[in-house]
């Protein structure tokens, strides 16, 4: 029997998990949006998927890039 990799999200050093492996992945991202504000300008696509060990299993690995923070002053 086939086994679906699991897929986990990195925002910076946090990662987090799949809400529901059935979403796609602008739904996901629309789901980490809501905790995570800076979340909403990054575009993920499936292909961008790495596969990675995580806690001793293999994930599918998506990586939130964030824009640099500005600063006034």
């Amino acid at each position: 029997m086939l086994q679906k990799i699991k897929r986990k999200f990195k925002i910076g050093a946090l990662m987090l998990d799949d809400p529901n492996p059935d979403l796609t992945i602008d739904q996901v991202r629309e789901i980490h949006s809501k905790q995570y504000p800076l979340v909403r300008g990054v575009t993920l696509w499936e292909s961008d998927g790495e596969v990675a060990e995580h806690n001793g299993e293999q994930v599918f690995l998506y990586t939130y890039n964030l824009p640099p923070t500005s600063v006034n002053g």
